[in-house]
Protein backbone atom coordinates (compact mmCIF):
# COMPACT_ATOMS: atom_id res chain seq x y z
CA UNK A 1 0.00 0.00 0.00
CA UNK A 2 1.52 3.59 -1.08
CA UNK A 3 1.93 6.11 1.26
CA UNK A 4 0.01 8.93 1.99
CA UNK A 5 0.50 12.29 0.39
CA UNK A 6 1.75 13.31 4.02
CA UNK A 7 5.69 14.51 4.73
CA UNK A 8 7.51 11.03 6.40
CA UNK A 9 11.16 11.27 7.67
CA UNK A 10 13.42 9.34 6.32
CA UNK A 11 16.08 8.31 8.62
CA UNK A 12 18.97 7.14 5.94
CA UNK A 13 19.03 10.36 4.44
CA UNK A 14 18.05 12.53 7.20
CA UNK A 15 15.47 14.15 5.39
CA UNK A 16 11.31 15.17 5.59
CA UNK A 17 10.16 13.58 2.35
CA UNK A 18 6.73 13.36 0.39
CA UNK A 19 5.80 11.24 -2.59
CA UNK A 20 4.05 12.94 -5.60
CA UNK A 21 3.10 10.99 -8.59
CA UNK A 22 5.48 7.79 -8.24
CA UNK A 23 8.88 10.33 -7.26
CA UNK A 24 10.03 11.04 -3.78
CA UNK A 25 10.60 14.67 -3.48
CA UNK A 26 12.97 16.34 -0.72
CA UNK A 27 11.32 19.20 1.75
CA UNK A 28 13.77 19.78 4.22
CA UNK A 29 16.47 18.36 5.88
CA UNK A 30 16.62 17.05 9.58
CA UNK A 31 14.06 16.03 12.42
CA UNK A 32 14.11 19.38 14.23
CA UNK A 33 13.27 20.72 10.58
CA UNK A 34 9.16 19.47 10.86
CA UNK A 35 7.40 23.05 10.60
CA UNK A 36 9.95 23.74 7.37
CA UNK A 37 8.57 20.41 5.57
CA UNK A 38 4.91 20.79 6.54
CA UNK A 39 5.93 24.71 5.10
CA UNK A 40 7.63 23.44 1.92
CA UNK A 41 4.90 20.45 1.40
CA UNK A 42 1.70 22.69 1.33
CA UNK A 43 3.32 25.09 -1.34
CA UNK A 44 3.97 21.81 -3.31
CA UNK A 45 0.53 20.86 -2.79
CA UNK A 46 -0.66 24.54 -4.01
CA UNK A 47 1.58 24.53 -7.06
CA UNK A 48 0.62 21.39 -8.22
CA UNK A 49 -2.76 22.25 -7.93
CA UNK A 50 -2.84 25.19 -10.10
CA UNK A 51 -0.90 23.46 -12.28
CA UNK A 52 -2.58 20.36 -13.54
CA UNK A 53 -1.20 18.14 -15.99
CA UNK A 54 -1.31 18.99 -20.01
CA UNK A 55 -3.99 16.12 -20.54
CA UNK A 56 -6.20 16.71 -17.75
CA UNK A 57 -8.86 19.04 -20.31
CA UNK A 58 -8.13 22.00 -18.30
CA UNK A 59 -4.46 22.76 -18.84
CA UNK A 60 -2.84 26.08 -17.86
CA UNK A 61 -0.58 28.29 -19.87
CA UNK A 62 2.14 27.21 -18.08
CA UNK A 63 1.68 23.46 -18.49
CA UNK A 64 1.02 24.42 -22.13
CA UNK A 65 4.49 25.77 -22.34
CA UNK A 66 6.28 23.05 -20.55
CA UNK A 67 4.56 20.57 -23.06
CA UNK A 68 6.06 22.18 -25.83
CA UNK A 69 9.06 22.77 -24.79
CA UNK A 70 10.00 18.97 -23.94
CA UNK A 71 8.54 18.79 -27.59
CA UNK A 72 10.63 21.44 -29.23
CA UNK A 73 14.01 20.80 -27.51
CA UNK A 74 14.19 17.50 -29.42
CA UNK A 75 13.38 18.84 -32.81
CA UNK A 76 14.63 22.50 -32.92
CA UNK A 77 18.58 23.34 -32.92
CA UNK A 78 20.07 24.62 -29.59
CA UNK A 79 19.85 28.37 -30.33
CA UNK A 80 16.75 27.81 -31.37
CA UNK A 81 15.48 26.41 -28.80
CA UNK A 82 17.33 28.67 -26.37
CA UNK A 83 15.97 31.66 -28.23
CA UNK A 84 12.09 30.64 -28.10
CA UNK A 85 12.25 29.51 -24.81
CA UNK A 86 13.29 33.15 -23.74
CA UNK A 87 10.29 34.80 -24.72
CA UNK A 88 7.96 31.74 -23.89
CA UNK A 89 9.63 32.64 -20.03
CA UNK A 90 8.13 35.78 -20.16
CA UNK A 91 5.71 34.83 -21.11
CA UNK A 92 4.77 32.15 -18.46
CA UNK A 93 6.06 34.51 -15.90
CA UNK A 94 2.89 36.88 -16.96
CA UNK A 95 0.09 34.57 -17.63
CA UNK A 96 0.97 31.49 -17.16
CA UNK A 97 -1.23 30.72 -14.01
CA UNK A 98 -4.03 31.39 -16.59
CA UNK A 99 -5.96 28.41 -17.32
CA UNK A 100 -6.06 28.36 -21.42
CA UNK A 101 -9.90 28.56 -21.58
CA UNK A 102 -9.73 31.73 -19.73
CA UNK A 103 -6.87 33.44 -22.09
CA UNK A 104 -7.99 36.40 -24.52
CA UNK A 105 -6.12 37.75 -27.43
CA UNK A 106 -5.92 40.65 -24.95
CA UNK A 107 -3.77 39.07 -22.53
CA UNK A 108 -0.81 38.43 -25.78
CA UNK A 109 -1.26 42.06 -27.14
CA UNK A 110 -1.10 43.74 -23.64
CA UNK A 111 1.70 41.31 -22.93
CA UNK A 112 3.64 42.64 -25.94
CA UNK A 113 2.71 46.34 -25.04
CA UNK A 114 4.57 45.70 -21.88
CA UNK A 115 7.59 45.48 -23.71
CA UNK A 116 8.68 49.05 -24.89
CA UNK A 117 12.43 47.92 -25.45
CA UNK A 118 10.75 45.98 -28.73
CA UNK A 119 10.89 48.83 -30.70
CA UNK A 120 10.88 46.72 -34.02
CA UNK A 121 8.10 45.41 -35.39
CA UNK A 122 9.92 42.33 -36.46
CA UNK A 123 10.93 41.41 -33.09
CA UNK A 124 7.07 42.19 -31.86
CA UNK A 125 6.03 39.75 -34.92
CA UNK A 126 8.65 37.38 -33.68
CA UNK A 127 7.58 37.61 -30.00
CA UNK A 128 4.31 36.74 -31.06
CA UNK A 129 5.00 34.04 -32.99
CA UNK A 130 7.05 32.19 -30.14
CA UNK A 131 3.80 32.76 -28.20
CA UNK A 132 1.69 31.23 -30.01
CA UNK A 133 3.43 28.35 -31.67
CA UNK A 134 2.83 26.24 -28.16
CA UNK A 135 -1.13 26.46 -28.69
CA UNK A 136 -0.95 25.78 -32.49
CA UNK A 137 0.65 22.75 -31.76
CA UNK A 138 -1.40 21.73 -28.62
CA UNK A 139 -4.60 22.00 -30.92
CA UNK A 140 -2.55 20.04 -33.54
CA UNK A 141 -2.18 17.49 -30.22
CA UNK A 142 -5.71 17.20 -29.49
CA UNK A 143 -4.45 18.90 -25.78
CA UNK A 144 -7.36 22.09 -26.43
CA UNK A 145 -10.08 22.75 -28.68
CA UNK A 146 -8.67 25.95 -30.02
CA UNK A 147 -5.93 28.40 -29.54
CA UNK A 148 -6.89 31.20 -27.59
CA UNK A 149 -4.43 33.96 -29.56
CA UNK A 150 -5.15 32.94 -33.23
CA UNK A 151 -6.48 35.89 -34.19
CA UNK A 152 -3.74 38.12 -32.89
CA UNK A 153 -1.85 39.77 -35.85
CA UNK A 154 0.94 41.57 -35.42
CA UNK A 155 2.48 44.08 -38.59
CA UNK A 156 5.66 43.20 -39.62
CA UNK A 157 8.17 46.17 -40.14
CA UNK A 158 9.07 47.72 -43.47
CA UNK A 159 10.92 45.87 -45.90
CA UNK A 160 14.83 46.10 -45.94
CA UNK A 161 16.58 48.14 -48.80
CA UNK A 162 17.32 46.77 -51.92
CA UNK A 163 20.29 44.41 -51.96
CA UNK A 164 22.59 46.03 -53.98
CA UNK A 165 23.46 45.22 -57.54
CA UNK A 166 26.58 44.58 -59.81
CA UNK A 167 27.86 47.83 -60.57
CA UNK A 168 27.96 48.68 -56.71
CA UNK A 169 29.18 45.11 -55.97
CA UNK A 170 32.17 45.87 -58.96
CA UNK A 171 32.96 49.13 -57.68
CA UNK A 172 33.82 47.88 -54.51
CA UNK A 173 35.99 44.49 -55.12
CA UNK A 174 38.37 46.57 -57.22
CA UNK A 175 39.07 48.04 -60.61
CA UNK A 176 38.27 44.35 -61.92
CA UNK A 177 38.87 41.02 -62.34
CA UNK A 178 41.66 39.63 -60.42
CA UNK A 179 44.83 39.79 -62.15
CA UNK A 180 46.58 36.23 -63.66
CA UNK A 181 50.02 35.38 -62.47
CA UNK A 182 52.47 35.89 -65.02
Amino acid sequence: MPRPRKPWFRKATDWWMVEVDGRQVKLAQGRGHKAEAERQYHRLMAEIAANPPVDGGDPTVAAIVDAYLGFAERRDSPRTFYERKLYLQQFVDAHGFRRVKDCLPFHLTSWLDAHPEWKSDWTRATAQKIVQRPFNWAVAEGLIPSSPFAKVTQATGERRRPSPGSPWRRGCSGSGPPARPS
